[in-house]
């Protein structure tokens, strides 16, 4: 059996008394079955489908009318639009696959974990089942190893179903965006916190015909199955295209168990900034017509926004877009930048790189920061590329930094980059595990 690092979802979370009371429905299989939060909100059992479909009207009406931050208005929007039901609007289906949740029932429910005191669990995101799936040998063949086996709980042959880790995943079904239930026993649907836009959100299902496990979008319309988490220790990383890719995150996760949200790097939560912007660069230089050098943009300014996510370890992984850019590159001895983005005349990639750092570090006091390099591109000259990368390694040990060396530790250069880069510089997918699994290797 492949290991499985960090991963407690479901029928596995061990629960301590105290625990009871959030997930105590879960008995047979991994979904959730509570229509209370944490804070006793009572979520509504909608049975009427054109109650169903009014979801994203009742969410934008409350947003609006609520006052204050962006978070506040998303918890008037969330509170007047959530909603779950029972299968079939048929209660003991809920006994045997859990209830189903729209999305903003589901963020609500994590909304009031995270607002109360004493919550071990949280609803589980992208990044925790993508690095379950990682950890049992792909997509291919995890969804077999996540099934219940037999068919009573889905429709014949029930394809590559072993339930390898206990998971006893069952065919759970969906509500549709028109209310009308279909799939039980052919389908499970799982719900994931994450948000692609203000319409849409992530989610993965398993099928009865197959051992795969396929990884989508979809409205916020739809009800889902709703699984839990324990928490842990919170991973943040901000960068330019690279790490909005989001391609290197699962295996770091799945080697080290962290929690770690892609709604953070590819969007950003409650009008925070979001970590990973493609084109940016560590100098706040500003160029308007670049989208990621656009003022506000840049890794040096984005930093502002990481106490926000509160985590425990920080990955500062900027420099490719610095590189062979018309920059300069300055030495140590420059002093830390702690000005605006300008329009021209920009500090040195040193000046730049060394505020970030005192902005990190000041702004998120006790938490880990690590400085990842550039790691092997075609689109500059490779002496220019060694420099910046000597540039990033100094300034972490000036600071007393753990530096990742990307460009020396992982194994991708001239002879082998058309496996592993797309493009000369993004990595695919093998090279985005190829990438996590190195700085694994060094956390």
């Amino acid at each position: 059996m492949h290991p499985v690092r960090g991963f407690q979802l479901g029928a596995n979370l061990n629960l301590l008394p105290d625990e009871v009371l959030v997930v105590k429905q879960i008995l047979k299989n991994v979904f959730y079955s509570e229509n209370t939060t944490a804070l006793g909100f009572v979520i509504p059992n909608v049975t009427d489908n054109a109650i169903w479909i009014t979801t994203q009207t009742l969410y934008n009406a409350a947003y609006a009318a609520q006052s204050g931050t962006v978070e506040q208005k998303t918890y008037a929007g969330v509170k007047a639009a959530a909603m779950c039901c029972d299968y079939a609007n048929t209660q003991s289906n809920t006994s045997v696959y859990g209830k189903l949740y729209n999305w903003a029932a589901i963020k609500l429910i994590q909304m009031d974990f995270d607002y109360s005191v004493g919550i071990k669990y949280r609803c589980s995101n992208y990044f925790d089942w993508t690095a379950l799936t990682y950890n049992l040998g792909g997509d291919l063949i995890a969804g077999g190893h996540l099934k219940e086996t037999g068919t009573t709980r889905w429709n014949a042959p029930n394809t590559g179903a072993d339930d390898s880790i206990g998971m006893k995943i069952g065919g759970a079904g969906q509500r549709a965006t028109t209310g009308v239930f279909g799939s039980q026993k052919v389908v499970a649907r799982l719900a994931f916190i994450d948000q692609t836009d203000v319409n849409n959100f992530r989610w993965a299902f398993l099928s009865y015909n197959d051992s795969k496990i396929v990884f989508a979008t979809a409205t916020k319309l739809y009800g889902f199955s709703l699984t839990l988490i324990k928490k842990s220790k919170k991973l943040i990383t901000i960068g330019d295209s690279i790490t909005y890719q989001s391609l290197y995150h699962t295996a770091i996760i799945a080697k080290k168990g962290y929690e770690c949200s892609i709604e953070e790097i590819q969007i950003g939560v409650f009008g925070h900034k979001a970590m990973g912007v493609s084109s940016s660069r560590v100098i706040p230089l500003i160029n308007n017509s670049i989208v990621g050098q656009q003022v506000g943009n840049s890794i040096y300014e984005r930093a502002d926004d990481i106490k926000y996510y509160n985590a425990n370890t920080i990955l500062l992984f900027g420099s490719q877009n610095d590189i062979g850019a018309g920059n300069t590159l300055g030495s140590i001895a420059d002093a830390a930048y702690t000005g605006l983005a300008v329009s021209s005349n920009p500090p040195s990639f040193y000046a730049s790189y060394k505020g970030t750092i005192e902005k990190i570090l000041t702004q998120n006091i006790g938490k880990r920061l690590i400085c990842i390099t550039a790691l092997y591109a075609t689109d500059a000259t490779p002496e220019l590329r060694v420099q910046y990368v000597n540039a990033v390694l100094e300034c972490a040990a000036l600071y007393g930094l753990q530096g990742v060396d990307l460009l020396n530790g992982v194994p991708i250069n001239a002879s082998n980059h058309a496996t592993y880069l797309s493009d000369g510089v993004h990595p695919n997918q093998a090279g985005g595990d190829l990438i996590g699994e190195y700085i694994a290797s060094q956390l």
